[in-house]
């Protein structure tokens, strides 16, 4: 075997010799760009910015995830500590509607921490409304990738604790609308209702999928039971 390395390296260590100093130099700037080219894309690759896809997965989730991400086509992807799954910041949006029809998460989030989306201001409030607000705009992305949905609007109220109020309530339920617009006379299907009204419901403390409304642009409201549209 080295005999036979020995040999090829000999024979373009000649043909190197042999070869005229134009072509040497032609050889070498190709392959320089090519150096260059590789160098580009992995500094590119290596800055490309990811997003959370879903956080807080146990594991056998997080294998059910990556096994139908690799699946269909999703190869970039990332790992990051034991309950969180990274997608490229294009991808995430398209990736996360597929997975939210097909039912996910079942035991985490589709949003990043608290302080990675309200960054720090002056007070809780403030903290708390732009959490919201960013909350609201991630999740009508998600599902303006639902086949069938022009736009979306999404609207969640948080739970409230009144016990210091006096002539209240002690609590107000956290609860959410849902408006959909959609495309050329189709409706939502029962698989895209259960999946808006599961991811919706992880949104915020004391959401439930029944506190989830949903309708759409031509006046359906869907039922929560998952039996379609409603007649109410």
């Amino acid at each position: 075997m080295q005999e036979k390395v020995k040999e090829y390296f000999d024979k373009g260590k000649a043909w190197w010799t042999k070869t005229a100093k134009k072509t040497k130099i032609i050889l070498a700037a190709s392959l320089l760009a090519i150096l260059v080219v590789i160098g580009i894309v992995i500094a590119i690759m290596s800055n490309q910015p990811y997003e959370v896809l879903f956080t807080g997965l146990t594991q056998d989730e997080m294998s059910e995830i990556i096994t139908y991400i690799s699946d269909n086509g999703v190869s970039d992807y990332r790992i990051e500590g034991e309950d969180t799954i990274l997608v490229p910041r294009e991808q995430e949006a398209q990736v996360k509607a597929d997975l939210v029809v097909q039912g996910y998460p079942n035991t985490g989030y589709g949003y990043s921490t608290y302080l990675d989306n309200v960054g720090a201001l002056t007070t809780e409030s403030e903290r708390d409304t732009l959490f919201l607000l960013s909350l609201q705009d991630e999740i009508k992305s998600v599902i303006r990738c639902f086949d069938g949905v022009y736009d979306a609007r999404v609207n969640i109220t948080p739970q409230e604790d009144n016990t210091y109020i006096l002539d209240s309530n002690n609590s107000t339920e956290a609860s959410a609308a849902v408006f959909v617009t959609m495309k050329d006379g189709k409706t939502l299907t029962e698989n895209q209702v259960s999946g808006i009204r599961n991811y919706v419901s992880r949104a915020v403390k004391g959401l439930t999928i029944d506190n989830v409304t949903i309708t759409d642009s031509y006046g359906n409201t869907y039922s929560s039971d998952g039996s379609g549209i409603s007649d109410v």
